[in-house]
C-alpha cells in the first residue's frame, strides 16, 4: 500500500499532509488557475489553442514495433526505409492481437528502452511531445485495437498498435489539463520571484 511504502522511507501518510512539498502542489494548484484563468484562455489565439489542445488534449494509449532504417544504407547489414518496411510487413503477417504484437515487439523490436517494455510508448497527445511528430500524426489517423503501419519515422519504421484513446470530455477538462501542465513552468516562475536559487537548481 501507499502507506507501507512511505514507512521503507521513515514517513507516513501524516507527515506528508504536514509536508512543505504537498503545501507546495498546493500553492501550485491555486497559482495556476490564477495565471491561467477563465480571461487568459479567453484570450488565446485560435492558432494558439489549436496548439495547447494538441499537447495537452486527447491522447492515445500506443505500442510500436520499430526496426532502423537509413536513406543510403551505410553497410551491407543496414536496412533503407523500403527493406525496413518490407521486413516489418512480414512480421505483420504474424500479428493476430495485442499480445501477439507485444510479443514480436519485444524479441525484435530495435529500439532498447520500448523493447523491454514489450513495445509500449505509452500515452501520446497530438503533439508528441517527446515522440517523432511523424509518428504521432500516424498514432492519430491509426484505428483503435488493430494493426496500423508500417509508418516511416526520422530513424526508420515501425508497426504501431493504439490500445484506446482518451479524449478531453469538455473545455474545462482541457483548462485543468493545461494548469497542470504548467506546474513546472509556474514552479520555476515563482522560485525565481522570491529568488531561492540557493537552494533549488532551477534547472530540473
Amino acid at each position: 500500500t501507499y502507506a507501507d511504502l512511505l514507512r521503507t522511507q521513515g514517513a507516513t501518510i501524516e507527515s506528508v499532509r504536514q509536508g512543505s512539498e504537498l503545501r507546495l502542489a498546493g500553492y501550485l494548484r491555486l497559482y495556476s488557475r490564477e495565471v491561467f484563468n477563465d480571461e487568459w484562455f479567453a484570450q488565446l489565439s485560435p492558432e494558439i489553442h489549436q496548439q495547447l489542445m494538441d499537447e495537452y488534449g486527447d491522447r492515445r494509449h500506443v505500442s510500436w514495433f520499430f526496426l532502423n532504417a537509413n536513406e543510403v544504407k551505410k553497410t551491407e547489414i543496414d536496412l533503407d526505409y523500403a527493406q525496413a518496411a518490407e521486413e516489418l510487413k512480414a512480421y505483420a503477417d504474424r500479428i493476430t492481437d495485442a499480445e501477439s504484437f507485444a510479443l514480436l515487439a519485444e524479441q525484435y523490436s530495435e529500439h532498447d528502452l520500448t523493447r523491454r517494455r514489450r513495445g509500449e510508448l505509452g500515452w501520446i497527445t497530438k503533439s508528441g511531445a517527446g515522440v517523432d511528430a511523424k509518428l504521432a500524426e500516424a498514432v492519430f489517423d491509426a484505428p483503435i485495437g488493430t494493426l496500423y503501419g508500417p509508418v516511416r519515422t526520422a530513424q526508420g519504421m515501425a508497426l504501431i498498435w493504439v490500445h484506446q484513446a482518451r479524449p478531453l470530455a469538455s473545455e474545462e477538462d482541457f483548462r485543468m489539463a493545461v494548469r497542470r501542465g504548467r506546474h513546472v513552468e509556474l514552479r520555476k516562475r515563482l522560485l525565481e520571484e522570491i529568488r531561492l536559487r540557493t537552494v533549488y537548481d532551477l534547472r530540473n
